[in-house]
């Protein structure tokens, strides 16, 4: 069951297992389930790892997923996101753009 797996990949540490943010994007992008992209969008708000491109694609799916519950679920994960560190200006590819703005100092 594609539902429970993607909540079930919240459970597991990111960092010892680098594929699950990338499963959990995917799944948010691409899968017909809404049910699935909705679970998905959560348990990619509730791991404690920041990737921009998990953050562009919550972003994404916020404002133009098909389904309403998505759409929620997206936003909301990407409150939690945003409160981990998460900062939106990235190109549609999840790469940085460039800004004429030098970099914060450490």
């Amino acid at each position: 069951n594609r539902i429970k797996a993607a909540e079930e990949l919240r459970e597991y540490d990111p960092k010892t297992f680098p594929d699950i943010v990338p499963a959990l994007t995917d799944a948010l992008t691409n899968d017909p389930s809404l049910k699935v992209r909705a679970e998905s969008a959560e348990s990619i708000g509730k791991i404690n790892l920041v990737s921009p491109k998990a953050g562009y694609a919550l972003e994404q799916s916020q404002r133009f997923d098909s389904s309403k519950t998505v759409r929620e679920s997206a936003r909301s994960a990407l409150l939690q996101y945003r409160v981990r560190g998460y900062r939106s200006g990235k190109d549609t590819d999840g790469t940085s753009i460039q800004t004429n703005e030098p970099p914060f100092a450490s």
